[in-house]
Order: C-alpha cells, then sequence, then structure tokens
C-alpha cells in the first residue's frame, strides 16, 4: 500500500526523516523535545513533528514497526496534502479543509492494513453502538471510521484506488470530487455502502461463530473507553477488567450471570489531548481466586497491590 503513495512524492521530500525512539510511553510523553508541537498531530500514537516522528518501544516489535510505517505514512501524507515549503503549506492549509478522518484513517491504515483490534471496536460499535451512518461513525471514532473506510475501498475497488483516490484529492482539492472520480459515486452513498458492508460481515461472522447455546458475556463501556486487560477469576463467574477513558483508569469487577459490575479502583484524569498508556494495569488471580494483583505503574515506577 505504502509503494503507491510513495509514488506520488518521489521528489517531494528533500529532507531526510527522522526517526526517534524513546524506551516506553512515559519517557515520550516527558520529553520536551519539539515542545507541545510534537503531539499536535491526532494520527494515533505516532507524533510527527515535520519530517521527525517520534514513536516509543514498548516491547513488541511488531507495534514498533506499526508505529514506523503510521509515522512514515503521515510524513507523506501531509507532504502531499499540503507541500514542503512554508509557502505551499500556508496556502494549501488555507484552501484545502480535508477532515480529519480521512487523514487520520488513512495513516492507521498504512501503519497496519487490518488487525484484530481494529476488528474488534469495529464489530463492537456497529454491534452495541447504535450507530446507523457513516457520519455517526465519524464522530464517535474518527480513526477507525477513516481506516474502515481506506480498507473498504482497498477490497472493493483494489489497493491501486488507495493511491487514486489520494491523488485525486490533492488534484482537485476536494474529498467529494476524488469519489466521483474514483469511486463512482457520492461521499453518502458510499458512506451506505460501507456501513452495509461492515454490517452483513459482522452478522455473518457471528452466525458462524456463536451458535445458540454459546453463552456471550457484554461489556458495557462510556464513550471513548478501551477495555486494557482482562482476567477472568479461577473460580469462575467473576471478570476483572481494566479500562482506560482517554487517560482515566478504571479497574471493575463484574460478575457474569447479573453482568453487574463494581469500581475498585480508579485513578488519572481525562485528557484529550495526549496519548494515553494503556500498557498498565496488569491483572492477575491468585491460584485460589480469592486475591487480584494489579500492576500499575506510577512515574515511571512499577508498583503491584492486592
Amino acid at each position: 500500500e505504502m509503494d503507491g503513495i510513495k509514488d506520488l512524492l518521489e521528489h517531494s521530500i528533500n529532507d531526510k526523516i527522522e526517526i526517534i525512539v524513546y524506551t516506553d510511553l512515559t519517557d515520550l510523553k516527558q520529553s520536551n523535545l519539539g515542545l507541545e508541537e510534537a503531539f499536535e498531530y491526532n494520527g494515533g500514537s505516532t507524533k510527527i513533528l515535520g519530517n521527525k516522528i517520534f514513536v516509543y518501544f514498548d516491547g513488541n516489535h511488531r507495534n514498533l514497526r506499526k508505529l514506523i510505517r503510521k509515522g512514515i505514512a503521515g510524513v507523506y501524507i501531509e507532504s502531499i496534502l499540503f507541500g514542503t515549503s512554508l509557502q505551499e503549506i500556508v496556502q494549501n492549509a488555507v484552501s484545502f479543509n480535508l477532515p480529519d478522518w480521512f487523514k487520520i484513517g488513512l495513516v492507521s491504515y498504512v501503519g497496519e492494513y487490518w488487525c484484530v483490534e481494529i476488528d474488534s471496536e469495529l464489530k463492537d460499535i456497529l454491534t452495541n453502538g447504535n450507530i446507523h451512518t457513516f457520519d455517526q461513525l465519524i464522530r464517535l471514532n474518527p480513526e477507525i471510521a477513516g481506516h474502515a473506510f481506506w480498507y473498504f475501498v482497498a477490497k472493493n475497488y483494489g489497493l491501486t484506488s488507495v493511491a487514486n483516490l489520494l491523488y485525486l484529492v490533492r488534484i482537485n482539492r476536494s474529498v467529494d470530487a476524488g469519489f466521483l472520480y474514483v469511486l463512482g459515486n457520492n461521499r453518502k452513498i458510499i458512506g451506505e455502502n460501507i456501513i452495509s458492508y461492515y454490517t452483513s460481515r459482522y452478522q455473518n461472522d457471528d452466525a458462524a461463530k456463536h451458535p445458540d447455546s454459546l453463552k456471550i458475556i457484554r461489556l458495557p463501556k462510556r464513550k471513548n473507553e478501551n477495555l486494557t486487560h482482562i482476567a477472568v477469576s479461577p473460580r469462575g463467574g467473576i471478570y476483572a477488567i481494566a479500562t482506560n477513558q482517554v487517560g482515566k483508569e478504571r479497574i471493575y469487577l463484574q460478575d457474569s450471570s447479573s453482568n453487574k459490575r463494581k469500581v475498585i479502583f480508579k485513578r488519572g484524569f481525562k485528557n484529550l489531548f495526549q496519548l494515553a498508556d494503556t500498557e498498565y494495569p496488569h491483572l492477575a488471580w491468585s491460584v485460589d481466586g480469592k486475591e487480584l494483583v494489579v500492576i500499575r505503574e506510577q512515574r515511571d515506577q512499577q508498583m503491584i497491590g492486592r
């Protein structure tokens, strides 16, 4: 997918791309390199400042590769759409109002074509979130909506359509014009097709994987709240669930029979401007299921509680 995008800007990036890797997310958030400018890019967990890419290593090389790919894609896409010189950037920023979901969705898509995490979150939104239109999905989660859009385009129109659409949007300075030229329909119809495509996909998936005799446990969540860890008690029937709502951490105990849940721990506050650290807390039950061990991080130090 990246090759098609790179072809569009073979000579557009004159300076080298610098990749700055931090040992963990805490160090990245504490860095004053580039001050707040480095954290204004709303493209997920990769931060970009000009041709500099800021990433962190969580011990998983797959995640590091994904962050670097997203960073490189972000630099390329900024160069395609807004140019590299100050004059081009100012002119294009004034004349070209690009939707956030379109750009950050493309960065996410190039970072990782498709994965279980994105598939599960989109499925949860469409089956439990009362979402009926693509615009509603954009308002709820622009990155997931954008990623789902680009994946839909690649699957139904071919990979070359991804680069073609980006090129036509750049030339015409209009997302709607790109839709008509490359996809053959306006945005409203494409949005309806996207929702229909994924809804049908998940309905068929549930029919095949979940027979009537299988009990489904529902995990209700607040807006922008992500489930980060879950641990099932050895005694059965009790789930320990850790969530992160844009920086505010909570740990619940949920009864599988009644689905009632109780908050046993909460920390932090909501912060829409910095990436939430979802690596912690970690949860584990004792062998007898009487104690829950919680490992969390505070000021770059690991702490254990029971």
